[in-house]
């Protein structure tokens, strides 16, 4: 693959994108477009009121009278308040879920809610206590795994905002336990040194599904059914992550021996990302099955994981960068560029219909993450990722299209939502396996964070995003990151 000359130079070497290649064709060579979708300032602030609000009125407890209220729904306890996932009504809005808990702290620090996400912080580490890892959720359908373990990196956000050394004494060793032994134990283990996703014993879903489930993408095609022969992106680029913030931890509490183990295991895990799931072909990260020793050509958001968590090379970041164009659309980066065929069972209508949420609209194809859904927390990854490898216009563009979309629903229907189409900026999808729901987590944190990237705290965001993974080199090259 051969590389402009100028490819180190980030956003300031920006290649032509054709009208072809481009389900957008007006956008420009310096990334932007002149039919950008832009949210309202005015309609983003009062969105943004509205979810500050919400924190305390969607606190939730799962402590030992609300269990026992709760017999028969498989709830388990709790130690401290927390904020619902779901903005519904009901015993599907009770569980803290894994991932979904670390989007919705990003949205509680910029808004200055640090004892929300303290006690976030400790129900989480009351849980690897007890368990040896976080469950996918405090109910009992959710306990035989996790989810991605991208969590340790709002602990260690959250250190920064509060200076809470006691936090770090508390998670650190904790912390250490499921990564080394759940994250990196047997079950996860595969002979290329990437870790995969499995289930320990869900009664009510195959192996294969339980599986899949763990890397938080219920359902997808891109790991053609059977995620266990897969080393995902997503789960391997937030162990990346892990291991960066037990670097960090270590340093900060003087053990230093200790972390730079931590950086050598990211150091390494990072060059197998690349050597496995780097496609020449495509000039993206794809999936990677080490069964048969191959990369599967699906295309997906988890692409921009690796630039999220720093793995990403400058000239990789480059094609990434310039290939966004296969997952863009009006409003978003779709989960993936096309629709796939399903390779999962199908589940009954009847089973769907039992489990539908209130408020849910669409249908009930069951590859939700896949084209033309977009979701929050692929989006933030992209932009984050982004803006981390010096492409500022490039992360606006796509903040900018999400965020529109969130505010435009916002406006019409006075919620947030799981999900959304893409390509029309609505809620409505036919892939929304269990319909699509009200919804605060990473949606939430799109918005707050999204808004906040777009409008007036811009230079501070950047600045912060940038700082981010200061020790990762493959985000610092010097002459990387173009000016603001």
């Amino acid at each position: 693959m051969l590389l402009p000359e100028d490819v180190l130079r980030g956003d300031e070497a920006v290649g032509s994108l054709s009208a072809d290649d481009n389900r957008d064709a007006t956008t420009k060579r310096d990334g932007s477009d002149p039919d950008l979708p832009v949210p309202d300032q005015e309609a983003w602030r009062k969105l943004d009121d509205d979810v500050r609000s919400a924190w305390d009125a969607k606190l939730r407890h799962a402590t030992e009278n609300e269990v026992t209220d709760a017999q028969g729904t498989g709830m388990r306890f709790l130690p401290f308040p927390f904020v619902t996932t779901f903005d519904v009504d009901g015993d599907a809005a009770k569980p803290m879920f894994a991932w979904d808990t670390y989007f919705v702290d990003r949205a509680l620090l910029a808004h200055g809610r640090l004892d929300l996400v303290r006690d976030h912080i400790r129900n989480y580490l009351f849980m690897v206590d007890r368990y040896g890892y976080m469950p996918n959720m405090n109910n009992d359908s959710g306990v035989t795994r996790s989810q991605t373990p991208v969590y340790p990196d709002g602990i260690w956000r959250y250190y920064l905002a509060s200076s809470d050394i006691d936090i770090l004494f508390q998670a650190y060793p904790l912390l250490k336990r499921e990564y080394r032994d759940y994250w990196n134990a047997p079950h996860h283990q595969t002979p290329i040194g990437l870790t995969t996703n499995r289930d320990l014993g869900d009664q009510g879903l195959t192996p294969q599904m339980a599986a899949e489930a763990e890397t938080g993408l219920d359902w997808t095609p891109i790991y053609t059914g059977d995620v266990r022969r897969c080393v995902p992106l997503i789960t391997n680029c937030a162990l990346v992550r892990y291991a960066r913030v037990l670097e960090l931890i270590a340093r900060e509490l003087g053990r230093d021996s200790e972390a730079s183990e931590f950086a050598d295991e990211a150091s390494t895990r990072t060059e197998l990302i690349r050597k496995y799931c780097w496609s020449e072909k495509f000039g993206l990260f794809v999936e990677y099955d080490f069964v048969s020793g191959s990369q599967l050509s699906y295309v997906s958001g988890c692409t921009y994981w690796p630039m999220w968590a720093g793995v990403a090379t400058p000239p990789q970041a480059y094609y990434l960068a310039h290939n966004l164009k296969l997952l863009e659309c009006r409003y978003g980066l779709a989960l993936t560029d096309h629709k796939y065929g399903d390779p999962h069972p199908k589940p009954s209508s009847a089973d769907l219909v039992a489990d539908l949420p209130k408020d849910a609209v669409g249908g009930l194809d069951q590859l939700q993450w896949m084209y033309p859904a977009g979701w929050a927390c692929m989006q933030l990854a992209a932009v984050e990722g982004l803006d981390m490898y010096g492409y500022p216009r490039f992360a606006r563009r796509i903040a900018s299209r999400f965020l529109a979309a969130v505010v435009e629903q916002h406006e019409k229907t006075g919620k947030l939502w799981e999900k959304y189409n893409v390509l029309d900026g609505t809620v409505t999808l036919p892939n929304s396996r269990y319909g699509n729901s009200p919804y605060l987590s990473w949606t939430a944190a799109a918005g707050v964070l999204l808004g906040r990237r777009l409008f007036s705290e811009e230079t501070h965001y950047l600045r912060s995003e940038r700082e981010r993974l200061a020790n990762t080199p493959a985000a610092t090259t010097p002459g990387q990151e173009a000016a603001v």
